[in-house]
Formats: structure tokens, C-alpha cells, sequence
């Protein structure tokens, strides 16, 4: 696979070459984190009752958390991971797994330390903002605000595991794409069965995408367990394999719905 490929699929798994370049990102993802956590005690401080005397603060708050739980989330926990892994970017080594007492020398342990900061302050963060911003609020324009808010908890929670898994556990990727199958199949059961938003086709999008992803998982796993191969097929395989995959997750949500929808009414019809 080429190496620019990734980035067509999603332009935040671009990587830095060398470390000079990985610790300006690092110190930039921690300043955004650090941010938002000043933030989160200036707004809790300067408030009394429901009353504040600048709103500015609770609208920079409320923009950062919005990031850092959506897009932001993964590139930041990303980031953050690969320091604790001591990652060595001109070996391409994790160090924590080879060379342990290197996470302890002057070049690693700052992001190593903040790494594991980082990472317990999103845990945190990240489901929590889902609960509370995204509100269930049928009359709200934006269609992300229409949610009861725990399965995009869970859907973090899921992205921050994956996101560990992904960083730490590289050299077993057969570990890895069980994580991503089992996750994919928990969210395809949690958005259709729940169906979180109240804009039905927002469910339809997510489900697609997710039995996208569990389709794409278990191709992954067929070719990784097959002999090796150099030809390109199995790649081309799964990308002309991903429309109908998305396709059926679509229509399976809005037929699970089309279900649900039926089943109240027969209820209601009961009494």
C-alpha cells in the first residue's frame, strides 16, 4: 500500500519523521489539554449560582471540549500514547517494550509523565462532555446535540481503548483487529438498537460507518491469517467492499427503527 494511502482515508494519521517534529506536537497537544482543564476551573470558580461575570471563558470551554471530544479526541490520545510507549521515531521502536529504563532518561520522561496526565484527563473528559453537552434536545439545528448522550460516551470510550490499543500493542496486530471488530459490533448494536440521535438519518450515517468498519476488520483478520501475499487484490477487495458494507449498516438501522417504531405502536394499540 502506498504510503500516502492512509491519508486518504484520514488526513490525522499523518506522522512526524523524526522527534524534534513529534515534540512540538506533543507540547502542542498538551497545551490544547491543559487548555481546556485551566478553562474547566476558571468557569467552575468565577460562577456563583448560575450567574457569571465574563462568558467568555464558558464559550472558549465549551468550543475546546467540543474538539477535544470529537475530532480532536484521537490524534491528541494518539499523541499521547506514543510518548508513554517512549516511541523512538528514527528506530520506529516503543521503547516501554524494549529498553524500559530509556522512558526514564531527560529526552522522554517529560512527555512520558504528561502523556499519562494526558490520557487520565481525557478518559475523564471526553464522556463526560458527551453527557452533558450533547443534550437530549429535539428542538436544537444541530443534529450532534440531538442525543441522549451515553452511547457517544461509549463511543469515546471505545475511541480512547482503541486508540491505547493501537499505540501499544503494534507489534500484535491479530490483538488489534479483534478490538476493532468487537468495537465495530458494539456500536452497530448500540446505534441501532437505541437509535441515540433524533435525526434518523444521523444513526443510519454512524451504523453504516461502523459496520463499514466491522466489515473491514474481519477482511483484515482473513488476510492476516492467510499466507502472506504482495499482491494488491486483498487491499482492492476491501476498499470496492466498503459502499455496500456502509450501505447495509444504513438500511439495517433504519429498518431496526422502522421495527422499533412498529413495536410501540402495537402497545400503544394494546391499551
Amino acid at each position: 500500500m502506498p504510503s500516502w494511502m492512509p491519508l486518504v482515508f484520514n488526513i490525522f494519521s499523518a506522522r512526524p519523521h523524526n522527534q524534534g517534529g513529534f515534540a512540538a506536537l506533543f507540547y502542542i497537544a498538551f497545551s490544547i489539554t491543559f487548555m481546556a482543564a485551566a478553562l474547566t476551573i476558571i468557569v467552575g470558580t468565577s460562577m456563583k449560582g448560575a450567574q457569571m461575570k465574563v462568558i467568555w471563558p464558558l464559550q472558549a470551554l465549551r468550543l475546546l471540549t467540543t474538539l477535544i471530544s470529537t475530532i480532536l479526541l484521537i490524534p491528541i490520545v494518539e499523541i499521547f500514547v506514543n510518548a508513554i510507549a517512549c516511541y523512538d521515531y528514527d528506530s520506529e521502536a516503543a521503547l516501554i517494550t524494549t529498553h524500559v529504563s530509556s522512558c526514564f532518561t531527560a529526552t522522554y520522561i517529560p512527555p512520558f509523565v504528561l502523556g499519562i496526565v494526558g490520557v487520565l484527563y481525557l478518559t475523564l473528559e471526553a464522556p463526560t462532555v458527551s453527557t452533558v453537552f450533547f443534550t437530549i434536545n429535539p428542538g436544537n439545528k444541530d443534529p450532534h446535540a440531538k442525543t441522549t448522550g451515553r452511547i457517544d460516551a461509549l463511543y469515546n470510550l471505545l475511541r480512547i481503548s482503541l486508540s491505547v490499543f493501537l499505540g501499544l500493542g503494534e507489534s500484535r496486530p491479530q490483538i488489534l483487529l479483534v478490538a476493532i471488530i468487537l468495537a465495530s459490533a458494539s456500536m452497530i448494536f448500540c446505534m441501532s438498537r437505541y437509535q441515540p440521535f433524533f435525526v434518523g438519518t444521523m444513526n443510519d450515517v454512524r451504523c453504516g460507518i461502523f459496520c463499514a468498519s466491522l466489515g473491514a476488520g474481519i477482511q483484515s483478520a482473513v488476510v492476516y491469517a492467510a499466507p502472506a501475499t504482495a499482491s494488491p487484490a486483498p487491499f482492492i477487495v476491501l476498499c470496492l467492499l466498503l459502499v455496500p458494507e456502509f450501505a447495509a449498516g444504513f438500511l439495517l438501522c433504519r429498518r431496526a427503527r422502522f421495527l422499533i417504531g412498529q413495536g410501540v405502536y402495537a402497545r400503544l394499540k394494546g391499551f
